[in-house]
């Protein structure tokens, strides 16, 4: 049985750890622990509220090589490149086939990028492997999933219920937004019900340039 350490330092505050992470594997698998040790820290690493997809999907899959591709999307996906952030989320996937968390940003990329059938098609996997998911992001999926197939004022329930237990989630709050924005009109209701959940999100994550743009 092999154990291991790991802590993680600021470079400019050599006092102040800024992660940590203990794993421990039978044999001399070090490879395998190194990879858990990595996905520790990353967790770790990511600890404000707009991080949480983050930091969740570091315990949502075993394979270091998918949770990279997770978090490069993540990283195009903030930046509005939304086709980018698809194809990363799709190598995040193929490398880990259960990889819920991976499945549900797929779809949520994919549809900004209008490819509407792949987000679909990604929500309905995120569910298949949702045994995989905290049931905090189960429910965020779950919700989605109904959105994609239509059923706007279910999920505009859903996603309400969803913010009464989770009200800091700052993807909760956008995606009911979007629920508001995109959907109002065809309801006959305005679209400027969407302002309070932008508001909000805005509050959780000020770096959200799709929120600003929905306001604007």
């Amino acid at each position: 049985r092999l154990e291991a350490t790991a802590v993680m330092y600021d470079r400019g505050n050599a006092n102040a750890p800024v992660g940590r992470a203990e794993a421990a594997v039978e044999g001399t698998a070090v490879f395998e622990l190194a990879d858990a040790l990595a996905a520790q820290l990353i967790a770790g690493f990511h600890r404000t509220s707009n991080q949480r997809l983050s930091r969740d999907a570091a315990s949502g899959t075993r394979s270091l090589a998918a949770l990279k591709a997770y978090l490069e999307g993540e990283q195009h996906f903030r930046a509005d490149s939304f086709a980018a952030a698809g194809d990363a989320f799709r190598r995040a996937v193929r490398a880990d086939t259960g990889f819920a968390l991976a499945h549900y940003r797929l779809s949520v990329a994919a549809d900004r990028a209008g490819r509407h059938q792949v987000a679909l098609r990604a929500a309905d996997l995120a569910i298949r492997f949702g045994d995989r998911l905290s049931e905090h992001d189960l429910a965020l999926t779950e919700a989605y999933l109904v959105l994609r197939r239509g059923r706007i004022g279910e999920a505009e329930r859903r996603y309400r219920r969803f913010l009464a237990e989770y009200p800091e989630d700052a993807e909760g709050w956008f995606q009911l937004a979007e629920v508001l924005y995109h959907s109002n009109p065809l309801r006959g209701r305005s679209a400027t019900e969407a302002r309070p959940a932008l508001e909000r999100v805005h509050a959780l994550d000020p770096g959200d340039r799709e929120a600003l743009l929905h306001l604007a």
